[in-house]
């Protein structure tokens, strides 16, 4: 996929979504790695595609909650974080979800602390909490973005 040490795309990249095997109009919510390193799709806010990390292509289909049980449909974000647990992002709530016991072990409002980032009651965090997964989303693509050391 990628060529070292350029980290430009190879040749025949990027793939279409009929060449990874899923529906030509599907809507993309998120995509995660779990730390049993299996790659799954989010899509059309309910289902999950399994990608095959080699061929690169989706060799399984289940509904969400097959899958990630207590995880509501339209996900907006899905990481696997430090901590080994799997966030996801749904509706202005969080649910962080162990897949060794594939459980939700806690859920709510979104709130930056789940997070590990502290804000004051008062301060810019809440004023600004509308925007606070938009930020998320941009703050985890500059990260993932950054080639530097």
């Amino acid at each position: 996929m990628v060529k070292n040490p350029s980290f430009t795309l190879r040749q025949r990249w990027s793939k279409t979504l009929a060449d990874i095997r899923l529906p030509p109009n599907v809507k993309i919510n998120a995509a995660i790695n779990t730390n049993t390193g299996r790659t799954f799709v989010i899509y059309d806010d309910d289902k999950v595609a399994e990608i095959d990390e080699c061929t690169m292509m989706a060799v399984k289909y289940s509904p969400l909650q097959e899958i990630f049980p207590g995880i509501p449909s339209a996900v907006m974000l899905a990481f696997r974080h430090i901590d080994g647990n799997l966030f996801f992002f749904a509706k202005h709530q969080s649910y962080v979800f162990n897949e060794f016991i594939n459980t939700v072990i806690t859920g709510g409002p979104f709130d930056l602390y789940a997070l590990g980032i502290e804000c004051p009651r008062n301060g810019c965090c809440y004023k600004y909490a509308p925007f606070s997964i938009e930020f998320i989303i941009s703050v985890t693509y500059v990260f993932a973005s950054d080639t530097t050391d």
